[in-house]
């Protein structure tokens, strides 16, 4: 019986999740300060902007999206809700969160090419005289 490979690699391939992913199987682990505080919102619009804005073309989407980057990728540790802070607040792995929004970005990232390519490709298609 022969596998494709990408189903086998898929196999090992850490999961990404979301916070309220994360925090529907955790409420009642997680303390009372830290579900009733800022950080599962902060932690969040970090998220959803960092995926949300990646491919606007517009200036605000584009500094939402550099600034959701810019905290998540950040090791500045000054200030109440700097990135590492507000994970361990709320028992998320820092660096498995940020490992997992890189793939993704990755990923996103050449497939948006790969299509842009193809319609630039059908574009210019010059057709073969017979």
């Amino acid at each position: 019986m022969w596998i494709p490979i990408e189903k086998i690699t898929a196999l090992f391939q850490p999961d990404v999740l979301l916070p309220a992913q994360y925090f529907d199987n955790r409420q009642e682990e997680v303390s009372g300060d830290a579900r009733e505080g800022s950080h599962p919102g902060v932690l969040e619009d970090a998220v959803y902007s960092f995926q949300k804005y990646l491919f606007v073309p517009d200036k605000k989407g584009k500094l939402l999206f550099k600034e959701a980057e810019r905290w998540i990728f950040d090791d500045d540790e000054s200030g109440v809700f700097y990135y590492r802070k507000v994970c361990d607040v709320l028992g998320i792995d820092s660096g498995y969160l940020r490992c997992g929004l890189l793939r993704w970005k990755k990923e996103h990232l050449a497939s948006w090419v790969k299509g842009r390519l193809c319609r630039i490709r059908k574009r210019h298609h010059v057709r073969r005289a017979k």
